[in-house]
């Protein structure tokens, strides 16, 4: 189970902004309660999300992410702004590690046959603009 601030809060007795607080070393907070957050914190081993993601624990490594446009007619997804569009969303998740699996279901109102079979760590998903 991940540590939260969340769950330091609780075990702490404290407010989430107490914790926000004492992390960011907010001078308006007494010794006693910093103490009491620091020790909650160095028992549960909680690890603030920004520290997380920079050693890449929360981060998109070797993840799989998927996206799905919807009702797009296929002439559309070969538009100079579309393939841009798509070339930098794939650009940046294979930069954080990630790779991107591309779906169309271009009748939106059925579920595509594939939909239950496909797994995916994350979803982006992008919706025609066109007509109504």
């Amino acid at each position: 189970m991940k540590v939260t601030v969340q769950s330091v809060a609780e075990r702490a007795r404290v407010s989430l902004g107490t914790v926000s607080r004492v992390i960011n070393r907010d001078p308006s907070v007494s010794a006693d309660l910093t103490d009491r957050v620091r020790r909650t914190i160095e028992e549960l081993g909680y690890t603030p999300l920004r520290r997380r993601k920079a050693q890449g624990e929360a981060g998109l490594v070797g993840r799989n992410i998927g996206l799905l446009t919807l009702g797009m007619d296929r002439s559309l997804s070969k538009l100079p702004v579309v393939t841009a569009a798509i070339d930098g969303i794939r650009e940046a998740l294979g930069e954080a590690g990630a790779t991107l699996q591309w779906f169309d279901a271009p009748e939106p109102s059925a579920e595509p046959a594939w939909c239950r079979r496909v797994k995916c760590d994350g979803w982006l998903i992008k919706g025609a603009m066109q007509g109504n």
